[in-house]
């Protein structure tokens, strides 16, 4: 990594905007050109699989699987397993948000708007771990803004496939890491949701490999948590402030597809399982708040649809 890019942010910026910031076809290994497949087969429209690409222009879908196979084929092994997972994210998450958008339609749609939303909503994500080996924001760029503003130079470029991205696509981006967001958009709201989702199974299948630190939970975590808000990361103290602060953002997803998800996928029960042996106390305050909120959600779903969620 050139140190001149932890120095200078707007020349890494530039530099990706330009398509200069890796270099191309660094490896030859016959096993690498098998991933760069991988990757771009994880968003191949002809893939049946794949069902939620369809009305996607194909200029975006190359745009981003070739950045993401770029910096791919520029990493050494132990960054490449970041980008791969990355990867892996970006796909679950567009399939998710057009899933939700099915269960909501409930007629034919293209689920353009988002499937370009979850293509591109951690385009920034790649050149982050590849300069600054962290995905986290404090530590490294802010990989909303910076997709954001990426986007924005690419649609003033008028880029094929981009001069016609809509400023609700690109707002939707620049906000779905908040912790709060002023007027969200619907597709704002609709990304935070499926990314929120795809996270905390993600992080459910890293503790289970990895086991949380034993520990408290501290005081402001608690409190915020019990007052029904998403815990802030000023709050956290220890890895188990971490693990509730995963399970607070059941207050952030606010359609009935997400929560249902949520319910359904069974992440819930189990984060809190690993909360009770992380502490080891029965947390009986917060299994009743989380019970209260299944029982809403089981309440609404009736109501709304005529079945209970599992």
């Amino acid at each position: 990594m050139d140190s001149a890019y932890e120095k200078d942010k707007e020349s890494l910026f530039m530099a990706l905007c330009e398509g200069l910031d890796t270099p191309q076809n660094v490896y030859s290994d016959p096993e690498e050109v098998l991933n760069s497949e991988w990757i771009a087969s994880m968003f191949d429209k002809k893939d049946p699989r794949n069902w939620f690409m369809k009305a996607v222009p194909e200029e975006i879908i190359q745009y981003g699987t070739v950045l993401m196979i770029r910096y791919y084929e520029a990493s050494d092994e132990s960054v490449q397993a970041k980008i791969r997972r990355k990867v892996l994210h970006t796909r679950n998450v567009t399939e998710l948000i057009c899933r939700f958008d099915l269960e909501v339609e409930r007629i034919d749609h293209d689920f353009r708007e988002s499937a370009i939303t979850g293509l591109l909503h951690d385009v920034a994500r790649f050149a982050q771990w590849y300069h600054f080996q962290t995905f986290d924001d404090r530590k490294s760029i802010d990989h909303a803004q910076w997709g954001a503003r990426l986007l924005t130079y690419l649609k003033e470029k008028k880029e094929p496939g981009f001069e016609d991205l809509s400023d609700e696509i690109i707002d939707a981006i620049r906000q779905h890491s908040m912790k709060e967001c002023d007027k969200p958009t619907e597709i704002a709201r609709k990304i935070r949701r499926a990314d929120k989702c795809i996270i905390l199974s993600e992080y459910l299948a890293d503790i289970r490999e990895s086991p949380i630190e034993h520990g408290a939970i501290s005081p402001q975590a608690y409190l915020e948590f019990m007052s029904g808000l998403i815990v802030s990361h000023k709050s956290l103290e220890t890895p188990v402030d971490r693990l509730l602060q995963r399970l607070s953002w059941i207050y952030d997803l606010d359609s009935l597809e997400a929560q249902n998800w949520v319910l359904n996928s069974g992440i819930l029960d189990e984060l809190l399982i690993l909360l009770k042996q992380a502490t080891g106390d029965e947390q009986t305050d917060i299994t009743i708040g989380l019970d209260q909120w299944k029982q809403q959600v089981h309440l609404t779903s009736s109501q709304q649809f005529g079945y209970l969620a599992a």
